[in-house]
C-alpha cells in the first residue's frame, strides 16, 4: 500500500460512524431483516480533494435508500493534501458484517 492509498483509506475510515448511521437507518427500515453484503463504490476525486462521484460497481445490498445514504456521505468527503496533479480513482468496498445471534 503506498502513501497515497494509505492516506485515502485513513480519510474514508474517519468518516466511518457516518457510513454506519446509514446501515443503522437501513436496519430500522427492514425491521432487522438484513444480511451481510458488500458494496463497492469506485470514486472519483478531483483534484481539489473532493469526491466527484462514487459510482456503486457491485452491490450485494440492493436497497436504493441505503444506497443513496453511502453516496451523500462520499459527497462530503474531502481529502487534504492529496498529492494529485490530475483526477484519479480509487475502489473502496463498504462491507456489512452483522453479528451473528
Amino acid at each position: 500500500q503506498n502513501a497515497l492509498e494509505k492516506q485515502i483509506f485513513q480519510t474514508l475510515l474517519l468518516h466511518k460512524k457516518f457510513f454506519q448511521s446509514c446501515l443503522v437507518k437501513y436496519y430500522k427500515a427492514k425491521s432487522g431483516a438484513v444480511t451481510n453484503g458488500e458494496s463497492v463504490f469506485d470514486l472519483s476525486i478531483d483534484v481539489t480533494g473532493a469526491i466527484e462521484k462514487a459510482a456503486i460497481t457491485k452491490t450485494d445490498i440492493d436497497d436504493p435508500e441505503y444506497l443513496q445514504c453511502l453516496k451523500v456521505v462520499f459527497s462530503r468527503i474531502r481529502f487534504k493534501n492529496l498529492p494529485i496533479k490530475e483526477p484519479l480513482h480509487a475502489v473502496f468496498p463498504l462491507s456489512v458484517e452483522l453479528p451473528q445471534q
